[in-house]
């Protein structure tokens, strides 16, 4: 299992490589010097004065339509160097953890100094600005790049900006530095710099076959996550230590998957649980464990609005032999999001470790989202058994599912997924 990690690790670098190396190349907008450090400067917000990556926006001075990753780039000619107050106006209808990143950059793009904002709250229409403030320890004396990183955490639109200023301060700034152990086990949310007095949220995220340990502050040791220091008095150095563990990731069968814990070279995963935005051979990878010997039904609901489309499902044991491996041809149904039509796939699988992987392909772009990926195992009970027989649901009383995926706590009226069987509730 180990060795199928390291391969998987390495095909995503190489994807995401691919993916994100000529994103500088493509930058939009002019680069011109904006001076700071007399005083409070508004930062124009114009294609003449600043770029954006090929997928931001501006529109009547502001970003506009910003999505997760996407960025602002300013040249900057600071008169002397020091910490500056930023202060920008913010408005969004997301419910999702957004805020956004302030990082300065040296002249070989190094990051001098770095700062992310307090949440960026649901203000409920693009227009409706609500003020934020945050502190940049030190932008250094002469020519420097700020770049301004917009985050979400569901990876679709993170909120309109407008008003973004900078003021020299004389306020004490603290700076909070992360790492990882080991190398590549996973990334630390939270760092930066910060204010006297400030309380810092850390969050540990384990990379794909890693689970995580703990927090090493200095001596001390802490299993909490997110890990929060609640009075920034000093500089602090953390460590995140992962270990190398797919018990997060693997999810028996028969069952419903949960889309959450997969491994994705593209698209995301909406916050209702489907894969989604998926371009020609974007691929999105499972670990399950097949409790029992048996032939299965594999199952998945799928929108699109495209033409042409094809959806392989590939499963491979834990010795990496191949025991499924067909495409097929997906039908436009006119919606993203209507997983009512059903694509199957059938495998025999015994009791054991599986790698389940489905990959998207159309020549022109954007194939199709994906739900409701099911493990049926045939020869039991399949059609829809009316769930208020206390005896049906006494035998399969495994976790319970909405045709969507969504775990239930108690079946609900229509129809139910319990161990893997449609049930209905009348």
């Amino acid at each position: 299992m180990r060795t199928n990690l390291l391969k998987k690790k390495v095909l995503l670098a190489a994807a995401l490589l691919m993916m994100g190396g000529s994103a500088l190349a493509e930058n939009v907008g002019t680069l011109k010097t904006v001076e700071i450090g007399n005083g409070t400067v508004t930062l124009p917000i114009d294609y003449e004065n600043c770029q954006t990556d090929k997928d931001g926006k501006i529109a009547d001075g502001h970003f506009d339509s910003m999505k997760n990753g996407n960025f602002a780039l300013y040249q900057i000619n600071n008169s002397k160097e020091g910490a500056f107050a930023i202060t920008f106006k913010a408005a969004t209808k997301r419910g999702s953890e957004i805020s956004l990143t302030f990082q300065i950059l040296d002249n070989e793009d190094n990051v001098v100094s770095e700062v992310t904002s307090d949440k960026i709250i649901n203000s409920g229409a693009w227009d409706a600005y609500l003020d934020y403030s945050s502190i940049l320890s030190k932008i250094p004396a002469g020519e420097s790049k700020l770049k301004i990183i917009f985050n979400s955490s569901d990876g679709n639109y993170t909120a309109n900006v407008i008003d973004i200023t900078l003021t020299p301060s004389d306020k004490v700034t603290y700076s909070v530095t992360a790492t990882v152990t080991p190398e590549n086990s996973g990334t630390v949310s939270g760092a930066g710099t910060f204010a006297e007095g400030s309380e810092v949220n850390l969050t540990a995220n384990p990379a794909w076959g890693y689970s995580f340990k703990q927090w090493q502050i200095g001596t001390e040791t802490s299993t909490e996550n997110p890990y929060t220091i609640k009075s920034l008095t000093a500089n602090v150095e953390v460590t995140a230590v992962f270990e190398e563990n797919d018990s997060y990731w693997r999810q028996n069968v028969p069952g419903v998957l949960d889309n959450n814990k997969t491994l994705l070279t593209g698209g995301n995963i909406n916050p209702a649980g489907y894969w989604e935005n998926n371009k020609d051979g974007y691929t999105i990878t499972y670990l399950i464990h097949a409790t029992e010997a048996g032939n299965y039904s594999i199952t998945a609901g799928i929108g699109t609005k495209n033409d042409g489309v094809t959806i392989n499902a590939t499963i491979k044991s834990s010795s990496d032999a191949e025991v499924l491996n067909k495409t097929l041809e997906v039908t436009n149904n006119g919606s993203w999001n209507d997983f009512e039509t059903k694509y199957e796939w059938k495998a025999d699988l015994e009791a054991g470790d599986y790698t389940l992987v489905f990959t998207t392909n159309n020549s022109e772009g954007y194939t199709l989202n994906l739900g409701d990926v099911t493990f049926t195992k045939n020869g039991g009970e399949t059609g829809i058994i009316n769930v208020n027989d206390s005896e049906n649901v006494a035998k399969n009383s495994n976790a319970i599912y909405s045709v969507s995926g969504q775990r239930l706590s108690a079946p609900r009226k229509g129809i139910n997924i319990i161990g893997g069987h449609k049930y209905i509730r009348k």
